[in-house]
């Protein structure tokens, strides 16, 4: 008895959507075709003035009352519509409906939800509801979804099984119908009319640098954003920042509404906490800890992130420069022809400095080659001159003109030639633009992910899946994927899955507390630094 009244709402719920394929379900004799799919008087004019959002845009429910319905000549009570509710719970994944008749239900009730096209609502999912039986269709491809009948007295209604489907599906517009009899006969009719959006907030927050650092006892500056990617605005939003051993001069701003797509910059004021010593015992080392940045709002799930907080030691003259590599960049406008434009030195032994970009291996330097400069080094002033001029060298880095660059001084800062064998656990990109932009310019990203197994992606595919590229390396071009091998200090040798091999030098950024740290700060491969 079961399995045949499921049945009956199954041809039904077929016929409603007929139309769309290009059939018209039947209607009662004399009576003109009742539109099933085309826009009812309360939808929208246009389908571009209603557009639905996707569940990352905050969208939490969608809903409809249809109430302009339609009936055919002669119809009873109970085969008559008076209005049908829907609800598509987005975060539940599941779709509720309820239909009020005039009468008893008769025949079989199809509730429709598609999206619009032009003036009509094609057809993507449906429920057919019968007085005790429910079950829902998605279309084109024809997969079931399992539903609960409900109602009493002149109302059934039905609820689906959660489906991700219902999440991901952009809805925008819902019609149903009564159906009944042999061929099967439309009796009554609720024209399509826009699904109603409701949004709660979905709040970001994130810090400019997952490092910050400043001398002891000097307070550092944490740049941040907090974010609502939601359609939906936000009301009272909160940041509290948190972390054992961090002094935070502000821990709680209020910061108030963030309305919908908006972004809020703030900055907060951290240190590392002294500790409390006995007279005349020196203080321990201070350790990074872990700074927590949590963002609230009524309505909103609650986000957070974490930054580090370090002590930037003081600047240290170095013994001496020999094999240290270090990298600087041009100041750039929009009359530049790019957005980064890069420049390094390696001093490659005692006598030579190497200024140019390395292909893929170690410089050899001689007065023949055109980027090698001549340099001599004071370790105990921190004095280097290269060609005919001087710098004060420290840990932190030196000032001095290019050769490839001479308009101005460069800020040099040091790099970590990674040894043989290292291995790499980074998610990071780059992003510069070609050309003059005060004309005409091409702006990109590339992305570079690699993991500490020997995988890497990189070009304008990003995996999103660090530390672990798992199935996501296999879905890259073979040409932008592969295996790769610090084959010597600071020589990374990558080979495609194309077949593709090549060197390229590499070179790990530094964070606040002088230590590499290519995860939070980057790594420089050939002249193009990726950044976190």
């Amino acid at each position: 008895m079961r399995a045949r009244r499921m049945l009956v709402s199954v041809p039904a719920l077929l016929a409603s959507m007929a139309m769309v394929a290009g059939g018209s379900p039947a209607v009662a004799a004399d009576e003109p075709d009742l539109a099933v799919d085309v826009r009812g008087k309360r939808a929208a004019s246009g389908a571009q003035l209603h557009k639905a959002a996707t569940a990352d845009e905050g969208v939490i429910r969608r809903t409809v009352r249809l109430t302009d319905v339609q009936h055919a000549t002669g119809t009873t009570p109970g085969q008559q519509l008076a209005a049908v509710d829907v609800v598509v719970d987005v975060v539940a994944q599941t779709v509720s409906t309820t239909a009020t008749l005039n009468g008893t239900p008769a025949g079989t009730v199809s509730v429709v939800l598609g999206t619009w096209s032009g003036s009509t609502c094609t057809p993507v999912f449906g429920i057919g509801i019968a007085p005790g039986e429910a079950n829902g269709l998605f279309l084109p491809d024809g997969e079931a979804l399992a539903a609960t009948a409900s109602g009493q007295g002149n109302q059934v209604g039905a609820t689906t099984a959660p489906h991700p489907r219902l999440r991901n599906t952009a809805f925008e517009c819902a019609y149903a119908n009564v159906a009944g009899g042999s061929p099967s006969t439309v009796w009554s009719v609720a024209p399509p009319e826009d699904l109603v959006e409701t949004f709660q907030p979905v709040l970001e927050v994130e810090a400019d640098d997952k490092v910050v650092g400043a001398r002891k006892g000097k307070w550092a500056r944490l740049s941040l954003e907090v974010r609502n990617t939601s359609r939906g605005a936000a009301s009272a939003v909160r940041l509290t920042a948190s972390g054992k051993g961090i002094d935070i001069r502000t821990s709680t701003i209020d910061v108030g509404p963030v309305g919908e797509r908006s972004t809020e910059y703030l900055d907060l004021q951290v240190r590392l906490t002294q500790p409390k010593t006995k007279k005349g015992k020196k203080p321990k080392p201070l350790k990074a800890r872990t700074l927590t940045l949590t963002v609230t709002d009524p309505a909103a799930a609650t986000a957070t992130a974490q930054a580090q907080v370090v002590v930037t030691p003081k600047p240290t003259v170095l013994k001496k420069l020999t094999g240290t590599y270090w990298w600087g960049w041009e100041s750039t406008d929009l009359q530049s022809s790019a957005g980064w434009i890069n420049h390094s030195v390696w001093f490659v032994d005692k006598k030579w400095a190497y200024t140019g970009w390395a292909e893929g291996k170690k410089p050899r330097c001689s007065a023949k080659v055109n980027e090698c400069q001549r340099y001599s080094y004071n370790a105990r002033t921190g004095t280097v001159r290269i060609g005919r001029q001087k710098a004060k060298v420290t840990s932190a880095g030196f000032a001095f003109k290019h050769p490839a660059y001479k308009d101005e001084k460069l800020e040099l800062e040091p790099l970590t030639l990674p040894k043989k064998g290292a291995r790499l656990g980074v998610d990071l990109y780059h992003q510069n633009w070609s050309g003059y932009c005060a004309i005409s310019c091409t702006s990109y990203t590339d992305y570079l992910t690699m993991d500490t197994a020997g995988k890497f992606v990189e070009g304008g595919f990003s995996v999103g899946s660090w530390p672990g590229l798992g199935q996501s390396w296999s879905s890259a071009p073979a040409d932008q994927r592969g295996t790769y091998k610090v084959v010597s200090t600071g020589i990374v040798e990558m080979t495609y899955a194309d077949g593709t091999r090549k060197r390229e030098v590499i070179g790990i950024q530094h964070d606040p507390s002088g230590k590499p740290n290519p995860a939070f700060e980057g790594v420089l491969i050939g002249d193009v630094n990726y950044y976190e």
